[in-house]
């Protein structure tokens, strides 16, 4: 649960310091963050702050071709690519300029006090 809290509250860092892009990827995030976290993971956290309303996603979609036509290799068409992108809302600014200070670790998200609650 502690791991988890950290984890959230670097991922809202890094979408607070990267919110002059207009949109960023999970493999953005991850880079920024500095963690070894495999992109499900993420996504899985990135999931949870959008839940929140801290983040907003939107799925892009890209077809692309093959590069290549080899002989004998069947004619697919068109490869189709989906992309989730994600960018900070105001609330999510607001909770970070709210408890996030570049000297100390002070967390964004505490600990609940109560049994089975989430973050």
């Amino acid at each position: 649960m502690e791991r988890d809290v950290l984890i959230i509250n670097k991922i809202l860092q890094a979408a607070y310091q990267l919110r002059n892009c207009q949109w960023i990827t999970a493999h953005t995030i991850r880079h920024h963050m500095g963690e070894t976290l495999s992109i499900s993971e993420l996504k899985h956290f990135l999931g949870i702050l959008c839940d929140r309303d801290l983040l907003k996603t939107v799925q892009e979609t890209a077809g692309a071709l093959p590069r290549r036509n080899y002989p004998g290799r069947r004619k697919t068409g068109e490869t189709v690519h989906r992309t989730d992108l994600y960018r900070i809302t105001e609330r999510g600014i607001r909770s970070v300029q709210a408890g996030f200070n570049p000297n100390s670790n002070v967390a964004v998200f505490k600990r609940s006090a109560g049994r089975g609650q989430g973050l």
